[in-house]
């Protein structure tokens, strides 16, 4: 392994996410994600309340009576939803760190090497893009 190659792997193996930061960025995604459907769930509240009113003459808004419960039970939905979510998510990142340490500890490189004997270069139709073929 070269010096730069070394080098690289370093600053990436400094820069990879730590299991601290990945269930820190996990926790702020929680925040956000209970935020927007907090957010999604008063709007929908509020256009089944109005479809109500409209349509029986009754009130479940927010001077009802259950207001209180529906507001509750709704945050609590909402944060459940966005804890599994973000929790999910955080588990199915990869950790490369593992990776990245036994590749600096073998200090190794398999270097390849092709020869292309022919390219074909093709224009996408729909966008005029252009791909090549080797």
């Amino acid at each position: 392994m070269s010096e730069p190659e070394r080098e690289f792997l370093t600053q990436t193996l400094k820069s990879a996410a730590t299991v601290a930061t990945r269930w820190r960025k996990g926790a702020e995604n929680a925040l956000v994600l209970w935020a927007v459907s907090m957010l999604l769930f008063v709007f929908a509240w509020k256009l089944i309340a109005w479809l109500v009113r409209a349509t029986l003459h009754l009130e479940l808004g927010w001077s009802s009576t259950g207001a209180l419960w529906v507001a509750g039970l709704g945050a609590l939905a909402c944060s459940v939803v966005s804890t599994v979510s973000s929790a999910r998510w955080v588990k199915r990142w990869p950790d490369v760190r593992a990776d990245l340490r036994s590749e600096l500890a073998d200090g190794q490189v398999i270097e390849e090497s092709h020869e292309f004997t022919a390219a074909k270069r093709f224009q996408e139709p729909e966008h005029g893009g252009l791909i090549y073929f080797l």
